[in-house]
């Protein structure tokens, strides 16, 4: 399989921690380039609490993602009250559940996927992992 890609958990290595307040482009490109490395986009939470809203925008864009607001709170995906995204996390290892502690590593900010699994495999807890990854993403279909 591709270097990050394990269907049978529900968290991957990659999860990119997105708000449906962020453009409708960058939301696109992001879920592409996560899905292309068996990743994941993460949301908080529904649109408005509805879940008929969110289906709908979820349509509109085309992405899929994990709505879970456990993932927020164990990787700290805020700055007080602000939410920081996007927030790129590479976990060592997929796992079962949004609870499992692994070794990551974080990036925030409006930067690239390539840019950030660039940084990683230079140094930190995913060297090998964003390596990988950075040679699939670069790699022309």
């Amino acid at each position: 399989t591709e270097t990050g890609v394990n269907d049978a958990l529900p968290y991957p290595k990659l999860l990119v921690f997105v708000s449906f307040s962020m453009p409708a482009e960058s939301l696109k490109a992001l879920n592409s380039q996560a899905r292309q490395l068996g990743g994941k986009l993460v949301v908080r939470g529904l649109i408005k609490g509805r879940f008929q809203e969110t289906a709908q925008k979820l349509k509109e864009l085309q992405i899929d993602v994990i709505i879970d607001p456990t993932l927020f709170e164990a990787y700290q995906i805020k700055s007080g009250k602000v939410l920081q995204s996007p927030t790129f996390i590479l976990r060592n290892t997929p796992t079962e559940s949004a609870e499992e502690e692994v070794a990551f590593d974080r990036m925030t900010g409006n930067v690239s996927l390539d840019y950030v699994l660039e940084q990683f495999s230079t140094s930190g807890e995913t060297r090998h992992d964003a390596f990988e990854m950075l040679k699939t993403l670069r790699r022309k279909p």
